[in-house]
């Protein structure tokens, strides 16, 4: 009987004869496909897409749904020739390329995170001149330049509905004239040493991520009356 190696799960070792082998060589052979050189279109994905192309691979989030149910943080690949996803639950160690956030993330057997590499990255700059926005995952590490005469709101989501890593930093800037109010979603907690609202024009404050629906918030910030 063939044996399975730790780190991918190939077969090897099999016997002279042993039936079964072509269906673990090539499960061996698509394994290393997807995974060697591993990247993927986005993580922290619950929903798997509706129209996905073969080959399309994706980090599970952590509340999956539909044909990704219970595959938290497992690598799921679209096999087209099976109109099916196959999924790969990660070791401790595994490294992904995420090609959406042009940075790379690390299994550490209970989450993906970001490397120290990663954090030494220059932030991305995010201009919004509406009135309101919603953090997106791709807000880590950026500077949202709120920018309107009008006062701005920006909501803080929940870890279910973004799951934005542990250390998340996102700069928060008031370019126009009028004040930026973060309103954190239902069941989202932000400690601040003032209030939650930038003091004026000009102002930066900055957001870190501590835990799952927990925020700290310092910087530039109005005085709580």
């Amino acid at each position: 009987m063939a044996l399975q190696e730790p780190k991918m799960g190939l077969y090897h070792s099999w016997a002279l004869g042993e039936s079964g082998w072509n269906e673990q060589n090539d499960f061996n052979i698509v394994t290393v496909a997807a995974l060697a050189q591993l990247a993927c279109i986005s993580k922290g994905v619950n929903t798997p897409p509706g129209s996905p192309a073969d080959g399309d691979t994706y980090i599970v989030g952590t509340a999956p749904t539909g044909a990704w149910q219970g595959k938290q943080n497992f690598i799921a690949v679209y096999r087209a020739n099976m109109t099916a996803w196959q999924m790969y639950q990660p070791r401790p160690g595994w490294r992904c390329r995420v090609v959406d956030e042009n940075a790379d993330v690390f299994f550490s057997g209970g989450a993906w995170s970001y490397g120290p590499a990663e954090s030494l990255a220059r932030p991305a700059v995010n201009n919004q001149t509406g009135t309101s926005y919603t953090l997106v995952l791709t807000d880590d590490n950026t500077v949202v330049r709120c920018d309107n005469a009008t006062d701005f709101q920006l909501t803080i989501p929940t870890q279910a509905d973004v799951a934005f890593p542990l250390g998340t930093i996102i700069q928060i800037r008031q370019v126009g004239t009028a004040q930026v109010t973060l309103v954190p979603a239902a069941g989202v907690s932000v400690l601040s040493p003032e209030t939650l609202k930038t003091r004026k024009q000009g102002s930066t404050v900055a957001l870190m991520k501590v835990g799952d629906d927990s925020w700290d918030l310092t910087g530039d910030l109005e005085v709580a009356p």
